[in-house]
């Protein structure tokens, strides 16, 4: 993408970020986001290299964090409440949703683009708990940004901070009665689930929630966005990665 603006790596990533909120928030589209990063340089792009750009983005976000994939399905299996929460643009958000069938697993898929609000605004999360219709203290939420778990801590969530898959179930394993996987297979909590609950889960990258159905359990899990900056996806990329947002009723993410 750097090579196609025609800006050094370093000054493009800085740009790219810097640049990133509106458009993650939903306030500009592609086209005009990708005029703004090579506007600073005093640069223009064309229809097609847009295009390009674009496209490249999107793709950007290839390589699925397997453990973390592996995770939110054992969540499913268990019968939590899966929830994504991310800071994505419209046009990667849809490349997400439509490419990445381990996503079937989560219940919501709560981008940014499409609430025009970004983490760690509140009202995203203030959002997504009037979505999943769960209290703050009935949700688990994990995200690899301090600043995402501290705002949703400060609305009561329950807030870990993620980041290797390994650690993140160390530290969630201590403070709650949920599975967690380990050493290649998975811990399963003491308490009895039912095979007909829902679960929801996350991305890397991440940040989102949910509640159970009447008689199930009373936490739901929550995951977070996993891209670099999109990570709540929970998937790995050099330049966006996903997160993964756990959480007593939802996951969320960048």
């Amino acid at each position: 993408m750097a090579l196609v603006c025609g800006i050094p790596h370093e000054r493009f990533s800085e740009l790219y970020w810097k640049l990133r909120p509106p458009y993650d928030r939903g306030d500009i589209d592609g086209p005009a986001y990708w005029t703004a990063v090579v506007g600073q340089q005093e640069l223009g792009l064309s229809r097609d290299q847009i295009a390009t750009l674009i496209k490249l983005d999107s793709e950007s976000i290839t390589r699925p964090n397997q453990g973390a994939v592996q995770w939110a399905q054992l969540l499913h299996h268990e019968g939590f409440l899966l929830a994504l929460l991310s800071n994505m643009p419209l046009e990667l958000s849809r490349h997400v949703t439509k490419s990445f069938p381990s996503l079937s697993t989560f219940e919501y898929l709560i981008y940014s683009c499409d609430y025009g609000s970004i983490k760690p605004e509140l009202a995203i999360y203030r959002n997504c708990l009037e979505l999943l219709k769960a209290a703050p203290q009935d949700i688990l939420y994990l995200d690899d940004r301090a600043e995402n778990v501290e705002a949703a801590a400060r609305l009561g969530i329950n807030s870990v901070l993620f980041d290797t898959v390994e650690k993140t179930a160390s530290r969630v394993e201590s403070r709650f009665d949920i599975p967690v996987p380990s050493y290649g297979r998975c811990r399963q909590s003491s308490s009895q689930y039912s095979s007909t609950i829902g679960a929801r889960i996350g991305w890397n990258p991440i940040d989102a929630a949910t509640q159970p159905p009447t008689g199930t359990r009373e936490r739901v899990l929550n995951v977070s966005d996993p891209r670099t900056d999109h990570r709540n996806l929970g998937f790995e990329d050099s330049c966006l990665q996903a997160h993964l947002d756990l959480s007593p009723p939802f996951w969320a993410g960048r």
